[in-house]
């Protein structure tokens, strides 16, 4: 590609540039953040967990193919671990893998389905109590209008990858968070966590940091709730409840091609 266009292209970032060259930092409006869909669906927070059958303060979610190197196993003994250590959030908290079949007739990743299976089973089966269950594994194919109000109502998305190239889960997230809410765990082995630096990085290998960085999200909300309320709580609340931020001064975006970091 260099060649044809006779131009050096810098792949890390999907630049290209005739010479080196220096990209002023761009402002970007909610307005020019890359839109996931048209026309997103009218599907309210209370017809999503009706339409799951749950009854929750707190949603998880993960949306994934079912492929041995985006950790789910890992991620499904994280929230165990999670549940085990935090039982206070036992009947609060449900966590939704949407889970797409991929290559079924290998072997390998038949026998990964099914570990999935049982996995989501056994974690169920230990700690569901009444009608709530941790987990609510949907294996099936979704496209982006099924997936759209989970990423709009997650309170955390799960983006735990063992290893994974730039993966757009976490860039249509954070697109679809126009909201100033939401916060995303992400592996420290995508190629996104080199951009999107305020997310919670975590080692998709450490169970029991993948499980802390659940109950981190939660934190900011107790600590919230438990500070005075003043003329510039609003600004405090926003500041420790942005997507993948700590900082109202800096929102983290999906970089677009041939533009720098972007922020507002």
């Amino acid at each position: 590609m260099d060649r044809v266009v006779e131009a050096r292209i810098d792949w890390e970032h999907f630049s290209v540039r005739a010479e080196p060259a220096r990209h002023p930092r761009q402002a970007v409006s909610d307005q020019r953040r890359p839109r996931f869909i048209d026309e997103p669906p009218a599907t309210s927070r209370a017809a999503l967990l009706q339409e799951l059958g749950i009854d929750v303060e707190f949603l998880g979610v993960g949306v994934e193919r079912i492929d041995y190197t985006k950790g789910l196993p890992e991620r499904f003994a994280a929230i165990r671990r999670f549940f085990t250590q935090h039982p206070e959030y036992r009947g609060r908290l449900t966590f939704v893998q949407l889970a797409a079949p991929s290559r079924s007739r290998i072997a390998r990743y038949q026998a990964l389905e099914e570990e999935l299976d049982q996995l989501a089973g056994q974690i169920n089966g230990e700690l569901a109590s009444g009608s709530w269950r941790p987990i609510v594994l949907l294996k099936g194919h979704h496209d982006h209008r099924d997936v759209w109000p989970f990423y709009r109502w997650a309170d955390f998305v799960m983006v735990t990858s063992l290893h994974d190239g730039m993966n757009l889960v976490a860039k249509e997230f954070v697109s679809v968070r126009d909201d100033g809410d939401g916060v995303l765990i992400l592996s420290r082995f995508t190629g996104a966590a080199r951009e999107l630096r305020d997310a919670i990085l975590v080692n998709p290998y450490d169970t029991d940091e993948m499980a802390e960085a659940i109950r981190e999200r939660h934190r900011d909300d107790a600590r919230r709730a438990a500070e005075p309320h003043g003329a510039d709580a609003p600004d405090r609340a926003r500041a420790q409840h942005l997507p993948l931020g700590r900082s109202p001064a800096r929102r983290v975006s999906p970089r677009l091609p041939g533009q720098a970091d972007l922020a507002d």
